[in-house]
């Protein structure tokens, strides 16, 4: 959490589906946060008053405060990860798609994205898609990891 004094994470207790948990750093018990089957989604908003959460592919806001999760207006199915919030808290980037991912920059105000540029392999040999992305406040600098798979051999003879 931005103010240093606090955690939110996931935890499952035995066959209940999984559950976003926020603690005090000073020993208190970590309370649930939310509805149970929701994960977090990205970080907390730079105010600290807003968490981002996902459900079956499906982007909500909850205040921490308490309330009712809501969608996120704009982040539709075609949304993979919603990266991070931007340093004054009025736009969320976001991933969209694997192997070749695009980053796009969701202005909350107006609803409007903005795409701002693609990520790949440089070699895409065995390449499987894009795993995670991490991204900068400002959006202009990134690292990533992908998957790749050397181990499949296939021999083909008699081929015209």
């Amino acid at each position: 959490m931005p103010d240093g004094h606090r955690l939110l994470f996931m935890a499952r207790s035995g066959d209940k589906p999984v559950r976003v948990y926020l603690q005090d750093v000073s020993g208190e018990p970590a309370r649930p946060f939310g509805p149970e089957g929701y994960e977090i989604g990205a970080p907390v908003s730079p105010d600290g008053k807003t968490a981002i959460l996902n459900k079956d592919g499906r982007w909500f806001f909850l205040p921490l405060e308490g309330g009712e999760p809501r969608p996120i207006p704009g982040v539709g199915p075609e949304v993979d990860d919603v990266l991070r919030w931007d340093r004054a808290g009025q736009s969320l980037y976001l991933r969209k798609g694997s192997p070749r991912t695009e980053i796009w920059r969701l202005d909350l105000a107006s609803g409007r994205q903005e795409k701002l540029g693609a990520i790949e392999p440089s070699d895409r040999t065995g390449a499987e898609g894009i795993e995670s992305v991490l991204l900068t406040p400002d959006g202009k600098t990134y690292a990533y990891s992908f998957q790749r798979r050397l181990s499949t051999l296939f021999v083909v003879t008699g081929l015209r």
